[in-house]
């Protein structure tokens, strides 16, 4: 596909503003293929008018990329280039454009540049973001360098942590906040620890860090002061005991990522195969859900993770045939 003057200015528009009339498009044909891919949506104005509106950037730059002679990163490091940001903020910022859908270029480093002034050190990764993009907490999530320059922190991990009865054996990892409730609930689990792992945040190092990790006991813990200095010394890697330890999560791609994460901090940590064996039995029978049915079609398939039964057992069935949510598990 070549690209006449015409085309490449119409889509640089469209890039820049997010809308653009339809009337301008000299090629109808490039406009019906990005409405087929759902690139871009047409939206009626009257009897006679209609306006393009951008729906997917990222795709838009992908799709484009051999033929869209526009240069996007170039057009990015100029505004950044020209902005009055801190010169050693411009350096991080320049390697990379931030994109957010419906504000272009020129907003999100205005933007910074208004509220910067806003950011005070020691603040969240989070907040930072918050404040700097419009509410959106999350943009900088892969952006060490400039969280290093604005002097952002990460909050500690807190774990939730329920002792079933005064004394433990067994360490048990929750990844979803209902079964943790539903575990701690039950009379029958003696010399059991439950911990809610609250997604990926237990595979964090600090984890097993004394600064990095805050630990929340439950109203409904019964371990005595020992047991609670104990199950500390082991997280924090001040005692050599023998523990057991087990992880249970959802039936899908993430859930066996988190394990093999967990792996890392716990070289000894096991699957929780009861759980695991009920879920299984559940998508063999047709009790599963496809990804895309519960939003999960991003999730990236780890392959291997090193675990005979994760690898030979687990990771086949969930390819073969789709997930389960460990909520559903009955006991």
């Amino acid at each position: 596909m070549r690209l006449i003057s015409s085309t490449i200015k119409v889509l640089q528009e469209l890039y820049n503003k997010g809308e653009v009339s339809s009337a301008k498009f000299p090629d109808k044909g490039l406009l019906n293929i990005l409405k087929e891919n759902k690139i871009v949506k047409i939206i009626p104005i009257g009897k006679t008018r209609s306006m393009v509106q951008l729906a997917d950037k990222e795709y838009f730059i992908n799709f484009l990329k051999v033929e869209f002679s526009f240069n996007i990163a170039q057009r990015w490091s100029h505004i950044v280039d020209k902005s009055s940001l801190p010169s050693k903020l411009k350096e991080v910022l320049i390697t990379k454009p931030i994109e957010i859908t419906n504000k272009n270029y020129q907003d999100i480093i205005q933007n910074i540049e208004i509220r910067l002034p806003l950011i005070k050190k020691g603040m969240t990764n989070r907040q930072i973001s918050s404040i700097l993009f419009w509410g959106l907490s999350k943009k900088l999530e892969n952006r060490r360098d400039i969280m290093k320059i604005l002097e952002g922190s990460s909050p500690a991990v807190m774990l939730n942590i329920c002792g079933i009865s005064s004394d433990f054996s067994e360490i048990l990892f929750i990844e979803n906040y209902d079964t943790y409730v539903d575990y701690i609930n039950k009379k029958n689990l003696q010399n059991l620890i439950i911990v809610y792992s609250a997604g990926f945040s237990t595979s964090a190092m600090r984890i097993r860090d004394k600064i990095g990790c805050s630990l929340h006991y439950s109203n409904k813990d019964q371990l005595t002061i020992e047991n609670r200095i104990r199950f500390e010394s082991w997280l924090y890697k001040e005692s050599d005991q023998n523990i057991k330890i087990s992880f249970f999560g959802d039936f899908d791609f993430s859930g066996i990522s988190i394990l093999s994460a967990l792996g890392n901090l716990f070289p000894e940590i096991v699957i929780y195969k009861q759980g695991y064996e009920f879920m299984l039995n559940e998508v063999q029978n047709g009790n599963g859900h496809l990804p895309e049915m519960a939003g999960k079609e991003n999730q990236i398939d780890p392959k291997v993770v090193n675990n005979l039964y994760c690898d030979d057992i687990l990771l086949p069935a969930m390819r073969k045939y789709g997930f389960f949510d460990q909520e559903g598990y009955i006991n």
